[in-house]
């Protein structure tokens, strides 16, 4: 459970709910200890966060999960990135035609 608080700090259980489409009291007993996930909802937590859940239920996992894991996380982190570079050249746009970050023109 550590692994779904790290990816969603804030309303984990409604996060992880809208994600995997498991109830969200479910998953508040998981995040509490009251209960563990069964087959089908591990099903649905491995298919919404992929590997990384899966090397993170290990205690030492195997060498390929771990590199599955973190190929997937690379793949993540440079969507990521992507995404900001597209948001810095929109704003580079917008400052070199004078409209601020508030979309307003002359607004620096």
């Amino acid at each position: 459970m550590a692994f779904l608080r790290a990816q969603h700090p804030a309303s984990t259980a409604q996060w992880v709910a809208s994600l995997t489409g498991i109830n969200a009291t479910t998953i508040d007993k998981w995040l509490s200890g009251r209960s563990a996930p069964g087959f089908a909802h591990f099903g649905a937590l491995i298919a919404a966060y992929g590997p990384e859940l899966l090397a993170a239920a290990f205690e030492r996992a195997p060498d390929w999960l771990s590199e599955a894991a973190q190929a997937e996380k690379r793949a993540r982190l440079q969507d990521q990135q992507a995404r900001i570079a597209a948001e810095m050249r929109a704003l580079d746009a917008m400052a070199a035609d004078g409209i601020g970050a508030d979309g307003r023109e002359g607004s620096r």
